[in-house]
């Protein structure tokens, strides 16, 4: 026996132990210990020492190559014995792939999107340090948030602040018509810029010389795809392409487009100084009062930006606080890190639509819900059927098995499983990607060998569907006591546990009927808008933009359409319902000279109100007849007339603030009329006080079409625009068209919402579907001998059915609150909505029903109708 007093290496007995297989390792550590109290006694503690760790560092090669040999040769066994598994049961196989292929394409659709969301503009080398200054400005009652600044800003912050490297600016350009030789083309994501673009972000550049690029007036640079494009495989550089048949611009460089998940897209770089020749009075480089250019600054890296954002209020206040203060308004400017930019700046006037978050959160959560229903098919199926691998389980134990081999063995089973179905899930992927990305509106790609993150997470997707999937099973399984296993089994083991696998089965349905509830409302919601009364006729009414000559000739144009036979009535307007808002300021007869207001202003021609069927409620339309209306004369809409509390207002003095020779002035009108309200904005914000005066500004000719010419009108319209405006190509959308675009994220989350819940039962049906079976297998016996006894075909078919109904009935009852909740929570975004009703609820719960029947009918009519002989003989 070892002596107390003399110990071994602590770390040598484990490593010791380690190396010794189980069935041996009480008679060898006996051995050593023994051997090495000899030794101690005989010549020394530490000649001992030398001795044990001598022993153990022979034995680890031997070790090491016995144990990869005998892993590997065990690991061939499972392979083997899990093969044979899935060729037995051909039928339970295809259904657990085909479940888990689907579920985990759903997950690697979505990890696709989340990832493509997560990452915008990481394509910047400097993004960590790269900021945009957007303003929060407070105009009279209104206060909004934009991302854009006055022009001289970017210059002044590299100039007085060390902290700054680099600044640039860019205005986003009107559409534009860009011409070379014979080719033409309306161009848009076309941009002015500074320089210093090109160092702030990671632009790759393909020709000419960075150096130079945007450094002149009318100088340009283009994306490869507009080099193609124009002059396919000749060198662009030193080109000439003319905009507007107005500017010739030069051609300095060409670089690669950027990526589709940089906020930042263009088509073509203008530099900046060329505003000075060709700008409005607003858009000059020099003009402090304006928020008309993107600002962005690289600062030096560790700089903390906690009190920067003030201190640049302060030097645009220096410029600018007389102006300010006639005006009032105030401000605050604040720093937006670039990452941040796409998810969670929501500034009015974006170069591109911004991220949801909660959109993300959704997806994500949906996805989870249709992996859960895949992982608890797998779970369901593979406890159902235990009874056929209990007296391999016993066979096992009994021959030496331990329990956490086999534990290991059956959830390699489930990683084999889980393998083949990620095989087939990336072909579903590369099939469904296209629709998918329509679905979303977005351009995800999927190369799962070149982007490392997304090969990654294919994997951590297979490990961990394979585990969740395998875990229950595996101890399930590993549980059976081999004296039971090895008895004859009756399933009274698998029965023990059938409470959970109805519980799983519930959990699929509850799932399955919050989309298709959810699925209902979203899209009652959105029929409710497109059908809602918005206060005018938005049918058949087609919206030209006026460009060019088409803008400077308007009356000719118009009138010559009004000639046309397939036209009711057309008017000219600044802006048009759906497609955007003026806003200024004003003040009230009444009220105290600081009381001013922010309202949306709306200029028409004296024709607008009847070719949209807006009523005048109170006082007059405009009118050729009143000369005055062009200067001096307002119509207000019902809101802006409750909300000032004139219960008169014909007649009463409203003053607009214009800018006249750089000074502000309190210009006078005097209301004519009052027009019902009508919906300006989408549905998700309530009608607001509107101000409408003649028109000033051209914006779009609206035209009222008769329905049966609709097609032959506009091309006799677009004949007309031709001679009017050559240069420019016809452009036209329909209004109620433009107008639906507000809805557009809610119509894709309907269709994902239905393809999700299509997903979803489909999943929820091959389960049910596969224990069904399973079920009358179990059965046959018992159905045999029924039908024997005189039971009918429909007895036999309740008896199957019953068991499963009840937990798709309680399935309706959890979901049905769940389902309401994120309803309601949901509808709040808009102003107008339709209500939650009871019956949407019942017949959902029905649906779900309805479809649980017809799977579980396909196996238990079968059963039913099969001959009771062949059942009773059945083993």
């Amino acid at each position: 026996m070892k002596n107390a007093k003399i110990k071994t290496s602590r770390l040598g007995e484990w490593l010791l132990k380690h190396i010794i297989k189980y069935e041996d390792d009480f008679s060898i550590e006996a051995d050593f210990d023994e051997e090495f109290c000899q030794i101690t006694n005989e010549r020394g503690k530490w000649f001992a020492l030398g001795w044990y760790w001598r022993q153990i560092i022979i034995s680890l090669p031997y070790f090491i190559r016995d144990s990869l040999y005998w892993r590997l040769i065990m690991f061939f066994n499972y392979f083997k014995t899990a093969f044979r598994n899935l060729l037995r049961s051909k039928g339970f196989s295809f259904i657990n792939i085909s479940g888990l292929a689907i579920g985990m394409s759903v997950g690697i659709l979505i990890l696709l999107y989340i990832y493509t969301e997560l990452t915008y503009d990481r394509c910047h080398k400097k993004s960590d340090n790269i900021y945009r200054i957007a303003a929060k400005l407070q105009a009279a009652d209104r206060e909004l948030e934009i991302p854009s600044q006055a022009a001289p800003l970017a210059p002044a912050l590299i100039e007085l602040y060390p902290e700054v490297i680099n600044a640039a600016r860019l205005r986003e350009c009107d559409d534009k018509i860009i011409s070379y030789k014979e080719n033409l083309f309306e161009e848009t994501n076309i941009f002015y810029a500074d320089p210093g673009v090109m160092d702030i972000f990671t632009i790759t550049v393909v020709k000419g010389d960075p150096e130079t690029f945007l450094t002149v007036p009318f100088s340009l640079v283009i994306t490869e795809e507009m080099a193609v494009k124009y002059f396919g495989f000749d060198d662009p550089i030193g080109k000439i392409l003319r905009w507007n048949d107005e500017y010739d611009y030069n051609i300095t460089g060409v670089v690669k487009k950027l990526p589709y998940n940089s906020h930042l897209k263009f088509n073509m770089l203008a530099s900046l100084s060329t505003l000075n020749s060709i700008g409005e009075a607003y858009e000059q480089l020099d003009q402090w009062l304006g928020f008309n250019f993107l600002t962005y600054i690289e600062l030096q890296e560790g700089v903390p930006t906690e009190g920067l954002g003030e201190k640049y209020t302060n030097l645009v206040i220096s410029h600018t606080e007389e102006m300010l203060k006639q005006m009032n308004v105030q401000f605050d400017l604040y720093l937006q890190p670039l990452r941040s930019i796409h998810l969670h700046s929501h500034l009015m006037g974006e170069i591109e639509a911004s991220g949801n978050p909660a959109m993300l959160r959704l997806y994500t959560t949906v996805a989870i819900f249709i992996i859960l229903i895949a992982c608890i098919n797998f779970m369901n199926l593979t406890t159902a059927r235990s009874s056929r691998r209990a007296k391999e389980v016993g066979m096992r134990k009994v021959l030496g098995a331990y329990k956490k081999q086999l534990i290991g063995q059956y959830l390699g089973e489930s990683l084999l499983l889980s393998l083949i179905s990620i095989f087939f899930a990336v072909i579903l992927v590369v099939l469904l990607l296209p629709s998918f990305n329509n679905l979303i509106g977005k351009e995800l790609s999927f190369q799962p060998f070149r982007d490392w993150p997304v090969s990654l997470g294919l994997i951590l997707l297979t490990l961990i569907i394979g585990l969740v999937a395998g875990m229950y099973p595996a101890f399930f399984l590993t549980s059976f006591r081999p004296i039971n296993s090895l008895k004859e089994y009756s399933s009274s083991r698998g029965r023990g546990h059938k409470w959970f696998r109805d519980i799983l089965v519930s959990l699929q349905y509850v799932i399955s009927i919050v989309l298709v509830i959810c699925t209902w409302i979203i899209y009652n919601q959105l029929n409710f808008v497109k059908n809602y009364n918005l206060g005018f006729n938005k049918e058949r009414v087609a919206v030209i933009p006026l460009l060019g000559q088409a803008e400077q000739q308007y009356e000719l144009l118009k009138s010559q359409v009004l000639q046309m036979p397939g036209v009711e009535s057309a008017a000219v307007s600044s802006m048009v319902p759906g497609i955007g808002m003026n806003e200024t300021r004003f003040t009230f007869e009444g009220s105290q000279e600081e009381e001013n207001r922010v309202l949306s202003l709306l200029e028409i021609d004296e024709d607008y109100l009847e070719t949209m069927n807006i009523p005048v409620i109170s006082g007059r339309n405009f009118s050729r007849d009143y000369p005055s209306d062009k200067k001096g004369s307002f119509l207000i809409n019902e809101t802006l007339c409750k909300e000032l509390g004139w219960k008169d207002p014909i007649g009463k003095r409203i003053f607009m603030t214009e800018i006249d020779n750089g000074e502000l002035v309190e210009v006078p009108y005097s209301v004519v009329g009052v027009v019902r309200d009508f919906h300006f904005e989408s549905l998700h914000t309530p009608i607001r006080a509107q101000v409408i005066r003649m028109i000033n500004e051209i914006g779009y000719l609206s035209v009222k079409l008769k329905p049966e010419t609709i097609v032959e009108t506009l091309e006799k319209i677009e004949d007309k625009w031709t001679e009017i405006e050559p240069t420019r190509p016809f452009s036209y959308s329909f209004l109620d068209d433009s107008f639906d675009r507000h809805y557009r994220t809610e119509l894709r989350l309907g269709q994902i919402f239905i393809a999700f819940t299509i997903i979803a039962i489909l999943i929820a049906c091959l389960g049910l579907f596969g224990l069904t079976s399973f079920s009358v297998e179990q059965k046959t016996k018992e159905i045999g001998i029924r039908k024997v006894l005189g039971a009918t075909v429909n007895s036999i078919i309740v008896l199957l059915s019953k068991e499963f109904i009840k937990w798709v009935i309680l399935a309706n009852i959890i979901a049905w609150p769940i389902a309401y909740y994120a309803m309601s929570t949901w509808l709040r975004h808009f102003a107008y909505r339709v209500s939650v009703d009871a019956w949407i609820f019942f017949i959902s719960g029905l649906l779900a029903l309805f479809i649980a029947l017809i799977t579980i009918n396909l196996q238990a009519i079968k059963a039913a109708y099969s001959n009771p002989v062949d059942a009773i003989k059945y083993e």
